[in-house]
């Protein structure tokens, strides 16, 4: 290494050694070697003088004295140098290899000129020093050598570049701060340092991970923390408080005073007290004004500290908003509203049972049932409201539930009232069981429907046996009608058996005719429109009525219409709906009565809305 490569890099130079002095020295030395030349010269010439030698021999002397003069004098200082140069690198490499960091210095082509023992040993074994295998060390090794090629063209363009990345050494994950910089003096070059940052990067995330748990707590806590100095102005304020008042903290801290959201301000008081008092550990209750216009009520705990050196004050408080408490006695207070309006006006009756077996309380819908106001049925023994053949078993019921493990249980039973309605008792203990809940559904209607079913699944069954007739009498009749039609062929009018015949054939028409009736009935015929005549189906269709409605029902059929009553419908559907019109009306009357069936003509100039909720065009 030249002086240069020593003096520009790798030798910082102290107080004791400067540049100007070390120049000084080299200058004085220079001067008495030049000095102890010429003397040597003067004497040299002197003695060939005294010597009588000839001016040739002398000017050759002189010549032969001078190359060796020189010669010797590169040779002192080309050993000077060296020794100095050795001397730096030595220092150098000293410094380099107890360097806690891994140091590395490469040229353009990026091989490695120099590197000491830690850059060594983060070389896998038997590969060669190079700046590509310290890559391999990293488990994307690819993405790692683009890394370091650009931080290499960076420093060779005279910049400092720097990355950090981690990777595991010996199973433990290490983090490397590399950076690259360039050598000042020697383009072409690049010193690279790899340091392991390992335990300050672990340092800085237990700081954090501290900060950041002090800081979720005074965030997250339910109180407002914060503190203002002499002068009132805001040193801290945790988001606690931000979000009550209204405001972001960066715009509040160093710019806006405590009394600026006080809405009682405090007369007679220093910028940075709550209360008329003189203490310094002020507790009380204050009156805050949000940014956007907010009052509410807060409790705050105030205190003052001073600084006896400086005569500066702080404070650190801590302040509740009660305006919660205040929202939670309200949402207790519209929840009980909430829950009587939920009893009153429930679409069930309800009604609390105490342990002795008494309501302590009913809603309107129970009291409709049993025909009762509620101020008359509190306080009354449940039992009294059951009809006495169902009493007892309810009264087993009640008392099984509360004195077992169940929870809720389902009975169905009669109420007292006039109507006797049937009801489903859900009744449901409390925690502690001293109480139940009782809620009723009214199934009179539902047992009624339950009624009307079983009824049309009996109408159902006899219309498929009268089909299963109806096929069957339908096949006879086709023969008779057949084989009239053959005797017609042979007996012409005239002949004697011809009104015999015609007779049979009548009747087996009409016999059909009851066939499609009982088809219709069924529901088993295909759909046909066709241009009617009410009259004319009427006057088909009442000899099935009559004998549908009995004979303790008059039947009574009236054409109001001059006009024929004309209408498009298929003849099945229409028969079927008259006669269920016809066994609705007869079910309607058990002692008897008259049906009566008029026809007329409508004409439909609006839509009406009919009962079924349908549009009549």
């Amino acid at each position: 290494m030249s002086d240069q490569w020593s003096d520009s890099f790798f030798i910082k130079q102290d107080e004791q050694d400067p540049a100007e002095k070390r120049k000084e020295q080299k200058n004085l030395q220079t001067w008495i070697v030049v000095l102890v030349g010429v003397v040597y010269a003067l004497l040299a010439v002197a003695a060939a003088l005294a010597l009588d030698l000839g001016t040739e021999n002398i000017m050759l002397l002189l010549a032969i004295y001078c190359y060796g003069l020189i010669g010797g004098i590169s040779v002192l200082l080309v050993k000077f140098v060296f020794a100095r140069s050795e001397k730096n690198r030595k220092i150098l490499v000293e410094v380099l290899e107890h360097s806690r960091a891994a140091r590395v210095i490469t040229d353009k082509d990026n091989n490695v000129i120099y590197s000491n023992i830690r850059f060594e040993r983060l070389i896998p074994p038997g590969k060669a020093l190079s700046i590509e295998n310290f890559s391999e060390l990293f488990t994307n090794a690819r993405k790692m050598r683009h890394e370091l090629d650009l931080l290499s063209q960076r420093a060779l363009a005279g910049e400092t570049a720097s990355i950090d990345e981690d990777v595991y050494i010996d199973d433990e994950l290490r983090c490397l701060y590399i950076t690259a910089k360039p050598i000042t003096g020697w383009k072409g070059y690049v010193h690279w340092r790899i340091d392991d940052m390992t335990e300050q990067r672990n340092a800085e995330n237990k700081l954090k991970k501290e900060r950041e748990k002090l800081s979720d707590f005074t965030d997250n806590a339910p109180v407002g923390f914060f503190s203002v100095d002499e002068h009132g102005t805001f040193t801290f304020m945790n988001n606690v408080l931000a979000k009550w008042l209204d405001v972001q903290v960066e715009d509040v801290v160093g710019k806006v005073t405590l009394h600026n959201f006080l809405f009682d301000k405090p007369e007679n008081v220093g910028p940075f007290e709550v209360f008329e008092n003189d203490d310094d550990y002020q507790v009380g209750e204050i009156s805050m004004i949000s940014k956007d216009g907010r009052i509410f009520k807060a409790a705050i705990t105030h205190s003052i500290v001073r600084d006896k050196k400086t005569g500066g004050i702080r404070t650190r408080s801590v302040i509740y908003d009660l305006s919660a408490e205040q929202e939670i006695e309200e949402a207790l207070k519209e929840t009980q509203d909430r829950f009587e309006r939920l009893f009153e006006e429930a679409p069930v009756g309800i009604c609390l049972l105490a342990r002795d077996g008494a309501i302590d309380a009913a809603n309107n819908s129970f009291g409709k049932i049993v025909e009762r106001k509620p101020q008359d049925i509190t306080h009354k023994l449940f039992t009294d409201f059951i009809v006495e053949e169902d009493r007892e078993t309810v009264a087993d019921w009640i008392e099984n539930l509360f004195e077992s493990q169940q929870k809720s249980a389902t009975i169905e039973a009669h109420l007292n009232a006039d109507k006797k309605p049937v009801t489903q008792i859900f009744a449901r203990k409390f925690h502690g069981g001293d109480s139940i809940v009782l809620h009723f559904i009214d199934l009179t209607e539902q047992k009624s429907l339950e009624q009307q079913f079983t009824q049309s699944q009996k109408m159902q069954a006899i219309g498929q046996l009268a089909g299963g007739v109806a096929h069957d009498f339908n096949n006879l009749l086709t023969a008779m009608i057949g084989f009239c039609d053959l005797l017609l062929l042979r007996h012409k009018p005239g002949d004697p058996s011809f009104s015999d015949i015609m007779q049979i054939k009548q009747n087996s028409n009409r016999a059909a005719n009851l066939v499609r009736q009982l088809l219709a009935f069924s529901r088993q015929q295909t759909l046909q429109p066709k241009v009617l005549d009410m009259t004319d189906v009427l006057s088909e269709l009442s000899h099935l009525i009559r004998r549908l409605i009995g004979a303790t029902i008059e039947l009574d059929i009236e054409h109001k219409s001059a006009e024929p009553t004309l209408i498009k419908v298929d003849q099945g559907q229409l028969e079927q709906v008259l006669i269920n019109l016809a066994v609705n009306a007869r079910d309607a009357m058990p002692e008897g009565g008259r049906l009566d069936i008029q026809t007329d003509l409508y004409e439909n100039s609006e839509e009406h809305r009919l009962a079924t909720n349908d549009i009549l065009p």
